[in-house]
């Protein structure tokens, strides 16, 4: 009964060191890899002003998401830049702002601060398909955990896969009519 439950709870924490740090790491790595490379290859081929054209949007939604989050835990914003054309430093934008150290709240929300970009992000896109999509588009399905397979599972990656590049592809082409091949894909119930 101990050696099932130490196994069990040691499961649980590999699965979840995985989960809440492995992914994110490896996610973080690769984002920051093409994102340089994708940098570089901007400056050299378009100058160094192609760096606003192309993510321009993207730094102003990164630095209101700082900044946002920054208001919701009562930290003083001091500036904010939401596209810094004169970049001595690297920088396409920044908020500055400070706080009570005394205040853990404050402190704690140094945390939230540093992640606000993935939220403001998030938010963005979610924003952006609901303007965007059509009406009638495709939910995911929701998964019961009892006698979940590997092929199952497997089948919901695939299904949810082709319903979300469904959606994608009636946001920006409704006029036109997506082909029927769903048929195609096993079901999930078998």
């Amino acid at each position: 009964m101990l050696i099932t439950f130490t196994t069990r709870a040691f499961d649980l924490l590999i699965m979840l060191t995985v989960s809440l740090i492995g992914l994110p790491l490896l996610d973080g790595i690769i984002s920051r890899y093409l994102g340089n490379n994708l940098k570089i290859y901007l400056v050299q081929k378009f100058g160094n002003k192609s760096q606003y054209w192309f993510g321009g949007l993207g730094v102003i939604i990164h630095e209101l998401g700082h900044a946002f989050f920054a208001v919701i835990f009562g930290h003083k914003i001091g500036a904010i830049k939401l596209l810094n054309f004169q970049n001595q430093d690297g920088t396409l934008g920044s908020v500055s702002s400070s706080y009570n150290p005394s205040s853990r709240y404050q402190t704690i929300g140094n945390f939230f601060i540093g992640l606000a970009p993935i939220f403001s992000g998030l938010f963005t896109f979610w924003l952006l398909v609901k303007l965007l999509c059509h009406p009638t588009y495709t939910k995911l399905p929701t998964i019961p955990l009892t006698n979940l397979t590997m092929k199952k599972f497997a089948i919901i990656v695939l299904q949810s896969t082709f319903n979300w590049l469904k959606n994608i592809y009636q946001a920006f082409f409704k006029h036109w009519k997506w082909p029927t091949t769903s048929a195609n894909y096993p079901s999930w119930h078998d």
